[in-house]
């Protein structure tokens, strides 16, 4: 019989009993991260700024937050999908996978949320939301797409995050992405973005 601390922690998602922890897993996962850090984050990274919460602080977060590292791994294979062609069918079985365990992990917390779980939910959510319009651009390469079809999934998609990047304005926790989710759109903002284009900001 699982402990009460353990009934605990699998309800608010810090961990996955279930989970297979085989060595070929943690190869696996590893490659995942390894590819998100090396390459893949560069394809969400728009200015210095975003660069920098990109490769550090949400790579940071998500050792503490299972669901999140499961949408960075599921984002990842995608990644590896649209490069790796010959393996694509294994990566977007992979892919496919860390997305349902990354939004059953979310879908855990989301219930009960302290202001803690903010944060992490929010980058989730919008991980999990470029990684559905990416994996349905991916799955029609060779098919035109629907405009009004896309525009209507993203507006669907969208409203999760939006609702979390509400909580973290009214929640007045100390944030991690400060800087990056509420930096002013102002040129000279802009201009030091591209000025410390390899993160090098002092936050």
């Amino acid at each position: 019989m699982a402990s009460s601390s353990t009934q605990d922690e699998t309800e608010s998602g810090a961990v996955t009993p279930s989970r297979d922890f085989s060595q070929a897993t943690r190869l696996l996962e590893t490659r995942l991260f390894h590819q998100y850090m090396t390459s893949t984050y560069h394809t969400l990274s728009q200015d210095g700024l975003s660069a920098h919460h990109l490769s550090m602080t949400i790579p940071r977060m998500a050792t503490s937050c299972p669901y999140l590292l499961d949408s960075i791994h599921a984002f990842s294979a995608l990644h590896l999908a649209a490069v790796e062609t010959d393996n694509r069918a294994s990566w977007l079985d992979h892919a496919a996978r860390y997305q349902s365990q990354a939004c059953a992990g979310l879908s855990k917390v989301l219930p009960e949320m302290s202001p803690q779980d903010y944060e992490p939910a929010f980058v989730s959510s919008i991980i999990i939301m470029l990684f559905a319009i990416g994996s349905r651009v991916l799955s029609l390469e060779n098919q035109p797409l629907d405009p009004l079809l896309v525009v209507l999934e993203a507006r669907t998609l969208i409203s999760g995050p939006a609702m979390l990047f509400s909580r973290i304005n009214e929640g007045g926790v100390d944030a991690q992405l400060d800087g990056w989710l509420c930096a002013a759109d102002t040129q000279e903002s802009l201009e030091r973005g591209k000025h410390n284009e390899y993160g090098t900001l002092s936050l």
